[in-house]
Formats: C-alpha cells, structure tokens, sequence
C-alpha cells in the first residue's frame, strides 16, 4: 500500500491510501478552525485513542504488504451536546494479521472532511466526518 499526503506542498488539502489492488482511501486535509481530525492506524477497532501509530516519516514502510477489505466498513457518528465526533473505520489485511484504518473529526457541528473508498473508480462509500 502507497501513502500520499499532499499537505507536503503549498496545494495540498487530501490524503490517500492506494493498495495494489486498486482501492482506495481518500480523505480531505483541509485544516479548520475548531476541530480535531486526522486520521491512525490500530490492531483493533478503537474510537478512544486518537494518535497515529506510524509518521509520515515511516509510513510507507509500516503500510507495505497490506491491502483494504473493499467488504468493511464501519462509520459512527456521535453528537455529546458540544461536539460532533465522525470516525470512518476501514480494515487493512496482510495475511492473516489485521489493522483498523481509522478516519476521525471532532467538530462543533460547522465543519467536515470529506471521504472515500473506492475500487477500480469505482465508489464503495463516501460521506464527511
């Protein structure tokens, strides 16, 4: 799997995921004021812990020999009163070991970024967190 963060340049608002077989995951980057967003990578589905487990720096070593299930998908989407919080869950296989991609906002109610999951162009699921 190849990882593209195109906030590395002045243009850059999106991040994607591409597998070798053709699926995709694309997220907007796009930084607005009040809110949390970004995006981890866990063994297991966790909506608690919102740091990533691999860097920029490493990414593309951490990712090698993984694929997306194009049959899962999890979304949750969970307002508390003050916030809205959006995470988009897709699994990673190598094997027969599993990692969770997770995609999260925490926002108050005005602000999104978009998604999707894709195979061979075609759409899978999209929406906004």
């Amino acid at each position: 799997m190849k990882y593209f963060n195109s906030n590395k340049d002045m243009w850059g608002d999106k991040i994607n995921f591409v597998d070798e077989n053709n699926v995709l995951v694309g997220f907007d980057y796009s930084h607005q004021c009040c809110e949390d967003f970004g995006w981890y990578i866990k063994e297991e589905i966790n909506t608690e812990n919102r740091e990533s487990c691999v860097t920029d720096v490493d990414t593309d070593k951490q990712l090698e020999g993984w694929v997306f299930d194009p049959e899962f998908f999890q979304e949750q989407d969970v307002e508390d009163g003050w916030h809205n919080k959006g995470l988009a869950i897709f699994r990673l296989i190598n094997g027969d070991k599993e990692r969770y991609l997770h995609l999260y906002n925490v926002h108050n109610g005005y602000y999104c970024h978009g998604f999707e999951f894709c195979k061979d162009e075609v759409v899978l699921k999209k929406g906004c967190l």
